[in-house]
């Protein structure tokens, strides 16, 4: 079961390491705006995909685009998801968007006369960027590489374009149309009738100017001008008026003045109008007429007066036209204005009509059933604190409710006359709609549960019913929480709660919480120290450390403290970086001091005889004197002492942190004499040998080994019975038990040298010499006797009988039949005791 839970652990997060998010973008700089596009470059078949651009922005595509409309760095994070988990990627100022300049310049002058000489001032807003060229079109075919160029027109009108380039390479450009004229100049010249005359008389002047002309300015004289070209004027004072014409070819300018040149006879009709805003009735007219003798009002409603004042008040609303005629000795003029007596009544209408409205709904108002001869500007007030500017000659206009309530709106008309009417709705606005909020903390975890929990404010009718968070990663909920979520990778997330209730309406809110990583604390490898030795512990991974309080530490709210253990110990340290922590441990073996200890401590040994020692109780070791052992530096050396000798071990641990000495004695016994007076002999095989030796008197036992053959094994010299060659051994054992040896080496030996075989015999029955057998001393046998005829016919074989046995010979028969005299063939296989077989042949002359 465990094998199998291990493979499966094992395949899960083989899958999980094929999921790698990775990506990549086909430019990651340019000039604001700019718009990037990304490349999905994911392992493992992702199936969700989640980007952060770093400017607010995020998409769930696989491979979006975006535009950057502000210059910065921006950080880009890829999170993608598949069945087996998620990873992710993130790229630190990927995107770099540099400052687009928006080129501007100013002029000394625009207009004049040619050759005009123009200063050009570069006023290129850079927000704090490098420039590093600036191109000038003139428009006249010339250019200019500076940033604050002189350049001399000649005739015309010229557009003129500056275009500026950042270090990074980010181009603007800057156009102005006609922006510089120059011209030849013309001669100015006028004339006017008639020169004389009443005020109400019109004027008529005649531009007599010479040259190309482009623009004229009159100068009436009594503070009216006029731009066209032959205007006609109707003065507005009396008296002797100077006239001025000023004349210009593009700019270059001549003038002409005429002093005195006008003669206006009066009266001037004129009057003032008071209107008195509580009661749009009552107007007050007043005669403020130049050079008059009398006068004469029509209020157009039928009524008049002479008064220099009235104060008239109208019956019925509507729009009238006023007249004022004044006289003169000889001229009469007319004066006229429009009066408005409080026309229309006006009111709010709303668009759509419902009976209320979901929050962030736009409503549109309009004011209708108004005077719109009278009306100039409208001011809208919304009921929420939201009020528009009293300049404002739009009647329709459309507002989003940001909050639940009922609210009242009104618009204020400001007229003709500067007299203000607040209109108010007649139904009051209800807008309905929960008010999202959720808490949470501002900063969290990586790894570690982050509780959101919804605290959104609903309508008591229209309770909250639906939830939708998005936790800024591309994971989504629908159900109103708390949730406890994880965030397995460190970023600022944008968080968003919506909500809506029973009547459909719906609001959200965002919130930005920052992750950070959970520090991967490690407070060090695990180490060890000589017992009461100090050591400064160095963890990693975080920015502030506190470890569990320790007898042994030098400090606990710190990030280095010095350890001094007596014994083994495990320190805890809790790692904490922006407020995320971790924790880990270390283990300090302490190396205590060790005993070294020889068992046992007492040898005796024979002379040249080797005992092996044993120490125990450290790791290392080191004994003295070395020249008799066999290795000096481990723990069970074999000693070899020619003398009695007093070893001396030291011991030590493997961290050399302590020594320990202990003592080992051996004594030497000094070894028995033992001699064997022959050590090599070559005897007969079937002889007998007393092997002659001797030994020191401190032997009191002896041991010879093999004992075979031999009369004793226990004593000092024994005889021996020759069958085949051996060694003897010969161990002196005296009082201390010491023994000593010595050898001897019996060759037996066994050769035809020791066999006699007659090469003739005569078997006539004399008694001497009938038979043929062969003769020896030794302890040898005859495996077989064979004798063959001249012609390989065997006439005798006999098997398995000793020598110097005439009986067993050849009696010179065959098959009982006597064989002639004459030379035969034998063929012997000898076998000495050790059955050690050797063969002999020859040829026997038989004698009749």
């Amino acid at each position: 079961m465990r094998c199998l839970l291990g493979l499966l652990l094992l395949i899960s997060s083989s899958a999980l390491a094929q999921l790698s998010a990775d990506f990549s973008a086909v430019n990651t700089q340019g000039c604001n705006p700019f718009t990037v596009q990304f490349q999905d470059k994911s392992a493992g078949s992702p199936s969700e995909w989640f980007w952060d651009f770093g400017n607010g922005i995020t998409s769930t595509s696989q491979n979006p685009s975006v535009t950057y409309t502000d210059r910065g760095n921006y950080t880009v994070r890829l999170i993608v998801k598949n069945s087996t988990g998620q990873d992710y990627e993130e790229k630190t100022n990927y995107i770099k968007i540099f400052f687009t300049p928006k080129t501007g310049f100013i002029t000394d002058v625009d207009s004049g006369c040619a050759p005009l000489n123009v200063q050009f001032t570069d006023t290129t807003n850079t927000s704090g960027v490098a420039i590093k060229s600036w191109l000038w079109d003139f428009g006249d075919s010339t250019t200019s590489t500076q940033r604050n160029p002189a350049h001399t027109f000649s005739t015309g009108r010229f557009t003129i374009s500056l275009t500026t380039e950042t270090i990074e390479g980010c181009v603007s450009t800057r156009v102005m149309s006609g922006r510089i004229r120059a011209g030849i100049q013309p001669t100015a010249a006028f004339s006017a009738s008639p020169l004389t005359g009443c005020a109400s008389t019109e004027r008529n002047f005649q531009n007599k100017s010479t040259g190309s002309i482009t623009g004229s300015l009159w100068i009436f004289g009594d503070g009216e001008k006029s731009n066209l070209k032959n205007p006609i004027h109707h003065y507005k004072d009396t008296g002797l008026f100077t006239v001025k014409l000023i004349v210009s070819n593009n700019g270059c300018k001549d003038s002409t003045e005429i002093a005195g040149y006008m003669d206006v006879d009066g009266p001037v009709a004129k009057f003032s109008t008071k209107i008195n805003c509580a009661d749009r009735f009552t107007i007050g007219f007043s005669d403020i007429s130049i050079g008059k003798l009398g006068r004469s009002w029509d209020f157009g409603d039928g009524t008049t007066s002479t008064a220099t004042s009235v104060t008239h008040t109208y019956a019925a609303r509507g729009t009238y036209i006023v007249r004022l005629v004044s006289t003169g000795t000889t001229c009469n003029d007319t004066a006229y204005d429009t009066v408005y007596v409080k026309t229309g009544n006006p009111e709010i209408a709303v668009t759509p009509v419902k009976s209320f409205y979901c929050k962030y709904d736009t409503v549109q108002f309009s004011v209708i059933n108004y005077d719109s001869t009278a009306a100039r500007f409208f001011s809208w007030d919304f009921g929420d604190s939201i009020i528009t500017p009293l300049r404002a000659t739009a009647t329709t206009v459309k507002h989003p409710y940001t909050e639940s309530g009922i609210f009242i709106p009104k618009v204020i008309i400001r007229d003709y006359a500067a007299c203000r009417d607040t209109i108010p709705i007649i139904n009051a606005i209800a807008i309905k709609g929960p008010k999202a909020q959720f808490q949470t903390s501002v900063t969290s975890c990586t790894d570690l549960p982050t509780n959101f929990k919804d605290v959104s404010v609903g309508d008591p009718t229209a309770p909250i019913n639906q939830w939708f968070w998005s936790f800024g990663d591309g994971t989504t909920e629908n159900t109103a929480g708390p949730f406890n979520y994880v965030y397995p990778f460190p970023g600022v997330y944008n968080v968003q709660l919506k909500v809506t209730d029973g009547n459909n309406c719906s609001d959200s809110v965002m919130q930005p919480i920052e992750i950070f990583s959970t520090p991967v604390v490690d407070a060090g490898n695990d180490t060890l120290v000589c017992a009461g030795s100090k050591i400064t512990l160095n963890p990693t991974g975080a920015t502030t450390y506190t470890w569990q309080t320790n007898p042994d530490l030098s400090c606990t709210n710190c990030a280095n403290p010095v350890a001094k253990p007596h014994k083994p110990a495990v320190y805890y340290v809790t790692g904490t970086s922006n407020g995320c922590s971790a924790s880990d441990s270390i283990v300090v073996d302490a190396q205590t001091k060790e005993k070294v200890t020889v068992q046992p401590d007492n040898y005796s040994v024979c002379q040249g005889n080797s005992v092996t020692l044993n120490a125990s109780g450290t790791d290392n070791y080191s004994w003295t004197p070395a020249n008799t052992l066999s290795n000096s530096t481990i723990s069970n050396p074999v000693a070899t002492p020619l003398t009695n000798t007093v070893y001396t071990v030291t011991g030590k641990d493997s961290h050399n942190c302590f020594t320990d000495t202990a003592y080992v004695n051996v004594t030497v016994n000094q070894l028995p004499s033992v001699n064997i007076t022959d050590s090599v002999v070559q005897l007969m095989t079937g002889t007998t040998y007393t092997i002659l030796a001797s030994a020191s008197n401190d032997v009191n036992s002896f041991k010879w080994s093999p004992g075979t053959d031999l009369s004793c094994t226990d004593c000092l010299q024994p005889v021996a019975t020759i069958n085949n060659t051996i060694k003897y051994t010969l161990t002196a054992t005296n009082e201390s038990g010491c023994s000593n040896s010595d050898s001897i080496s019996i060759i037996a030996i066994c050769t035809d040298q020791y066999i006699y075989v007659p090469n003739t015999f005569s078997p006539n029955n004399d008694g001497m010499n009938d038979y043929f057998f062969p003769r020896s001393g030794a302890g040898i046998s005859i495996k077989s006797l064979t004798i063959f005829n001249r012609w390989g016919q065997m006439v005798f074989q006999k098997k398995d009988f000793p020598v110097n046995n005439s009986n067993a010979g050849w009696d010179g028969r065959y098959k009982n039949v006597p064989q002639a005299a004459d030379a035969y063939v034998y063929m012997m296989e000898l076998n000495c005791s050790g059955s050690k077989v050797f063969v002999k042949k020859g040829t026997i002359t038989l004698l009749r």
